[in-house]
């Protein structure tokens, strides 16, 4: 039986698109910037423009056409939105609107993910935390799909969250790092591979990492929610 096809737009280095991969999707990566460790096929290309270019009749897009897909999602930059930028947000485009604009119109099933920062910008979005999946991070992300999914798969469980990856750098606070200059605790630094191993990432280097989702998160949406709807979908037509 032939694979759904899943559009990933603003993939990065393929996090998201690795978890529709391990639920039963063939997946197709997008991003204006060059992801040279993407682990499917890849397009460099503008996200919006490549929708636009979906949405006009009878064109194709590097030789697919909108009936080719059966989903789509998108991770919109996160810069404008999150308040861990501290740079000033107008300097970054916002591009959830336009996004959510451009999928209704595919009539596809989608999904927009995006930092905690971005909830008023959101319509209706699920909190997803690494913990709810036994991960051992606090990682919180929302998601927003046209496809219903009512509950989480479990409540936040912060007790075992211990591993942070963020900026350069894999952190466990389990243990105790050098000191700060005014006395303070710090968590150790780690090597890389426990990020990874933690986030159920083998192959990204320190920076991809640290933008990237665990997988699991678009595994669950993809495996219980969006195969269903794609179900449906085509036993309607």
């Amino acid at each position: 039986m032939k694979k759904p096809l899943l559009l990933d737009l603003y993939c990065c280095a393929g996090g998201c698109s690795y978890g529709y991969y391990l639920a039963g999707f063939e997946t197709i990566g997008v991003d204006i910037e060059y992801q040279a460790h993407y682990p499917f096929t890849f397009y460099q290309d503008d996200a919006l423009k490549t929708l636009d270019t979906l949405l006009t009749k009878g064109a194709k897009w590097n030789g697919y056409a909108l009936s080719d897909f059966d989903a789509i999602h998108a991770s919109p930059e996160c810069k404008g939105y999150t308040d861990c930028n501290l740079s000033p947000k107008e300097t970054y485009l916002k591009q959830i609107a336009p996004v959510r604009e451009r999928l209704k119109k595919t009539g596809k099933p989608y999904v927009i993910e995006n930092v905690m920062g971005a909830k008023s910008y959101m319509e209706a979005s699920l909190l997803l935390c690494g913990t709810m999946f036994g991960l051992p991070m606090e990682r919180h992300r929302l998601f927003e799909t046209n496809v219903p999914i009512l509950f989480a798969p479990s409540p936040c469980n912060h007790s075992i969250a211990h591993i942070g990856v963020y900026g350069h750098s894999v952190w466990d606070s389990w243990l105790d790092g050098t000191p700060r200059k005014d006395g303070r605790a710090r968590p150790d630094s780690v090597p890389l591979e426990v990020g990874r191993l933690a986030m159920g990432i083998p192959w990204m280097g320190i920076d991809e990492l640290a933008e990237a989702l665990p997988p699991v998160y678009t595994q669950w949406i993809g495996g219980s929610h969006l195969l269903d709807a794609i179900e449906q979908a085509r036993r309607a037509a």
